[in-house]
C-alpha cells in the first residue's frame, strides 16, 4: 500500500491507539489516549477499530480520529473481542460477557440489542459469537466449553436440529464457510455442522488445539473458501 495510507491500529494496554502507515508514521489525529484499560483485544471493522471498557462500555475510533461510545445492555466484563455482521444497513454486533448466565447479546453499534436478545448458553465458553448470514438471514452459533453447539436466528430462537452435543473440549468458537459450522476440540477433533443439526467429524492425528482456531480463505480463486486449522504446536493443517 501507498506509505502515506493507513495501514495498521496499534492499541496499548493502557488504552492509547495509534493510526499508523506502512512505514509505521502516525497519522494525523493520532495517537489517542482513550482513558480505558481494555478488556478484550481491540477488533477492527470497516475502517473502525472497537476497544471494550470494564464499565460495560464500546469505544469506537474512526479513522479521522472521532471516538463514540457506547453503552452495552449487560454489567459484566466483555473478556473477548465482539464480533460483527453487516446484514443490510445494519451492522450486528455479538457479545459473551462471561459468567455462568451464559447471555449471549446481540446489539447495534450503539448498544441497542435486538428485540428478543438476549439468548442463553448453558454453560461457561470461550470466545463470542458468530453473526453469519444463513439461506439470507442472520443467525447466531455458539459453542460452550462443554460441546454444546447452537444457532438462534434473530429473534434468538433456536434453529431446527439445535443444539447439538459435540464429544470434546472446546476453546474457541466455530467458522462459517457459507454453507457448514466448522469446528476443532481441544483433543484435535475437526467438526463440520450443517444447517440441520448434522455432524461429520475427522480425528487430527497428533494434534492438539487448547489455543487452536478454524479459519477460512479461498486461496485457489475458485469462490469456495479452504478450511485452515492451527493448534498448540506449529502445524497448520488444510
Amino acid at each position: 500500500p501507498d506509505a502515506r495510507e493507513a495501514a495498521a491500529w496499534i492499541v496499548s494496554s493502557a488504552g492509547e491507539v495509534n493510526l499508523v502507515t506502512a512505514d509505521l508514521q502516525s497519522l494525523s489525529g493520532f495517537p489517542i489516549a482513550t482513558g480505558i484499560r481494555p478488556t478484550a483485544e481491540p477488533v477492527s471493522f470497516e475502517g473502525t477499530l472497537y476497544l471494550c471498557d470494564g464499565d460495560s462500555t464500546l469505544r469506537a475510533v474512526g479513522r479521522d480520529g472521532s471516538v463514540s461510545v457506547a453503552s452495552l445492555p449487560f454489567t459484566d466484563a466483555v473478556r473477548s473481542p465482539p464480533a460483527f455482521l453487516k446484514a443490510g444497513k445494519k451492522t450486528l454486533v455479538a457479545t459473551y460477557p462471561k459468567s455462568f448466565l451464559g447471555a449471549l447479546w446481540l446489539t447495534d453499534t450503539g448498544g441497542t440489542p435486538e428485540s428478543a436478545w438476549p439468548a442463553y448458553a448453558s454453560g461457561i465458553a470461550f470466545g463470542s459469537p458468530l453473526p453469519f448470514v444463513l439461506e439470507g438471514k442472520p443467525a447466531v452459533a455458539f459453542v460452550t466449553q462443554a460441546g454444546e453447539l447452537s444457532v438462534f436466528d434473530l429473534d434468538a430462537k433456536p434453529l431446527p436440529g439445535f443444539p447439538v452435543a459435540l464429544s470434546g473440549v472446546f476453546y474457541a468458537q466455530p467458522a462459517f464457510d457459507g454453507e457448514f459450522l466448522w469446528l476443532v476440540s481441544s483433543s484435535g477433533t475437526l467438526f463440520r455442522v450443517s444447517p440441520d443439526g448434522k455432524v461429520l467429524s475427522h480425528r487430527i492425528p497428533e494434534f492438539t488445539a487448547e489455543e487452536g482456531l478454524v479459519t477460512l480463505f479461498d486461496v485457489t480463486g475458485d469462490g469456495i473458501p479452504e478450511i485452515f486449522v492451527t493448534g498448540d504446536g506449529s502445524a497448520l493443517h488444510g
